[in-house]
């Protein structure tokens, strides 16, 4: 079984950095609450490629390239990246996660769960009391699952992952 090579771990940071400018853009850009999470989507996209270990070297990745961009703890980024890769391993054992509706599904959900994830920290960060608005989820997870079943299966073909195609786990 091939490994992601030390390039394709770098190619993982910038095409992170490229998709977290992208929504950073988009949200500027007027779309708001409806901006999917694209990191989320690329590291669910790789997650049928790559082994557990590998995952959560790319989830730090992922989460690093995160934070260069958002106002939200690093630690709280990278645990909530890291707590994704977790989850789907464990879902790996007895789902395949990697068919189009269930990949859509479970995208809706963790960007939802990310989100509600960040306020709470940044709640805490604050001092403030922790309330979430489940409101200012919902946008955000149905932008994720159309573009984790739009594009998802084609984030793989990025350049830079030439030694994880047509491999899965």
């Amino acid at each position: 079984m091939r490994r992601l090579s030390l390039a394709g771990y770098l190619f993982v940071f910038l095409w992170s950095v490229w998709f977290f400018a992208i929504q950073g853009f988009l949200v500027n850009g007027g779309l708001g609450l409806w901006v999917p999470d694209l990191g989320l989507v690329l590291l669910l996209g790789l997650d049928a490629r790559l082994r557990s270990d590998e995952m959560r070297r790319v989830a730090l990745l992922v989460a690093l390239a995160r934070s260069t961009f958002s106002a939200d703890s690093a630690a709280a980024i990278i645990t909530g990246y890291l707590g994704v890769v977790g989850v789907t391993s464990a879902l790996r054992k007895g789902l395949e996660i990697d068919g189009f509706l269930l990949r859509s599904l479970v995208a809706a959900f963790f960007s939802a769960t990310l989100s509600a994830w960040w306020m709470v920290c940044h709640q805490i960060g604050l001092e403030t009391p922790v309330t979430i608005a489940p409101e200012l989820l919902g946008p955000a997870a149905l932008s994720t699952a159309a573009c984790a079943l739009i594009v998802g299966p084609a984030l793989v073909r990025l350049p830079g992952f030439s030694s994880i195609r047509g491999r899965r786990r």
